[in-house]
């Protein structure tokens, strides 16, 4: 017998060893969520937010609308320690996907009572493509998922204690302020608590939501921009540009692509996607067979209005990001199978099977992790490739239409010209100033291409834009495109 067995005794080495465990877990998991966080913008959100750090003018749609007025006072608030508008969000970002983590497991924890399926369904959920890639994106998904989440797990609370109601209807208001969208997954269970309670605590609730909607997302637009009207205008707006632009009416109800998107892409790889589609089916059955349907039911209750509103109406190319929101349901029924495996198969109930799950799904979105947090995005290395180039003497610049925000951000001081194909450069070389064409090839030996691997992860889980940018000085007849 060690003298540790001796001092703890049996039960209390099991204890140590446990509480190790958990620490070495909860610190990969945190680092990992701080490893994803973007070197540079990527994305003309990403841009849209920075600027927003500086200038929130709702009535210039900066941001667009619902206008996430919270998330950019949050970020504010980060910025004043940062001196970066990108490293501000992507910190911001960082630590709420850390407490996004943390909700999965309490909210597991108090529907299911089991600890272990709480801990797998938070580590699996981490490591899931989309969720890791966007884990540090200077964007309101991490926080909105966060929040919806925290309100989620409130409302969940509220069923045997009801004296938390408020406290979720709170949430709820705060996730509006941060991320309209994901305030969605916390209205089921909001309202199935509310069914619940007393009818005190429903008024209560009640006057906690409308307050915290009225503080987090109202004032906050209406102050800015001195005009109550402005939110029904960006309601309005949002719901033409959904419609015409986004929805599945819009891309000719074209559904086999919108269930690519959402039910393989959305993993990277497709066994990938098979294999968590597969686990959350044989986790729903498990809770069938048990007897748990009620839980089931919560689970249906928060997840799938967002699901439905996913399919329906937000933009397939960016399902990776958007999606995020329902990944949580899958992790949560993924967790059940996977430890009931355990539990049954394996010496001493050995998470073996979910290290080995989690090592599935985060090697192959590694390289992508690496490059998009050690290496700046293309448009940003293009640019910076343009200035370098150029040198001190005065130039123009003429962009790609789709390089509009980051022309804007990154050419400020540069007189700049909106171009949609390349054979409208001929006309602008004209002008004795040098040209440099942003988005276009240029004459040869003039410039390049700034380009990231197009990686599986970055094409299926990402937009897939945005991986090349060529760029090049402009002088004289255009030669005829490379093919």
């Amino acid at each position: 017998m060690t003298p540790l067995v001796r001092m703890l005794g049996v039960a209390g080495v099991g204890r140590l060893v446990r509480a190790c465990g958990w620490s070495a877990l909860g610190l990969v998991m945190i680092t990992s969520r701080f490893l994803a966080r973007q070197a540079t913008v990527w994305e003309w959100d990403d841009v849209v937010f920075g600027v927003s750090l500086h200038v929130f003018s709702p009535d210039a749609r900066v941001p667009h609308p619902p206008y996430y007025p919270l998330y950019v006072g949050l970020g504010r608030l980060v910025r004043l320690l940062v001196p970066d508008d990108t490293a501000a969000l992507t910190l911001l970002a960082a630590a709420a996907s850390g407490a996004a983590l943390a909700f999965v497991f309490l909210l597991v924890r108090e529907l299911l009572g089991d600890v272990r399926v709480a801990a797998t369904a938070a580590a699996t959920f981490g490591f899931f493509p989309a969720v890791w890639l966007h884990a540090g994106v200077p964007l309101s998904d991490p926080a909105g998922l966060a929040a919806g989440l925290g309100a989620a797990w409130l409302a969940l609370s509220a069923r045997r204690r009801p004296g938390l109601l408020w406290l979720a209807a709170l949430a709820f208001g705060v996730t509006c302020g941060i991320r309209p969208q994901a305030a969605l997954i916390g209205l089921g269970p909001l309202g199935l608590a509310a069914w619940r309670s007393p009818r005190r605590h429903v008024l209560v609730g009640l006057g906690a939501a409308v307050a915290s909607l009225a503080a987090c997302l109202v004032a906050p637009v209406v102050l800015a921009s001195h005009d109550l009207g402005v939110l029904w205008q960006g309601l309005r707006y949002q719901t033409r540009f959904v419609v015409g632009v986004d929805s599945l009416a819009a891309h000719s109800f074209d559904v086999a692509t919108r269930l690519r998107r959402f039910g393989v892409d959305l993993w990277a790889y497709p066994a990938l996607a098979a294999l968590g589609h597969a686990l959350a089916l044989a986790g729903a059955v498990i809770l069938w067979r048990d007897r748990r349907r009620r839980e089931l039911a919560w689970l249906v209750a928060a997840f799938a209005p967002y699901t439905l509103a996913a399919l329906v109406m937000l933009d397939p190319a960016t399902m990776g990001r958007y999606a995020l929101p329902v990944l949580p349901a899958w992790a949560v029924l993924g967790a059940v199978a996977l430890t009931r495996t355990e539990r049954s198969v394996m010496p001493g109930r050995a998470p073996v099977m979910t290290g080995v799950l989690v090592a599935c799904l985060a090697v192959p979105v590694w390289p992508a992790i690496r490059l998009v947090h050690t290496r700046p995005s293309p448009p940003v290395v293009a640019a910076r490739a343009i200035r370098a180039t150029a040198g001190p003497a005065p130039f123009r610049v003429a962009y790609r239409s789709d390089l509009f925000v980051f022309a804007e951000t990154l050419f400020a001081d540069v007189p700049r010209v909106k171009v949609r194909t390349r054979s409208d450069l001929t006309a602008l070389a004209a002008d004795p100033l040098p040209l440099w064409a942003y988005g276009f090839e240029g004459a040869a030996g003039t410039g390049g291409a700034a380009v990231w691997p197009e990686l599986p992860v970055l094409r299926r889980v990402g937009r897939g834009r945005y991986l090349s940018v060529p760029y090049g000085r402009i002088a004289g007849p255009l030669a005829p495109p490379r093919d």
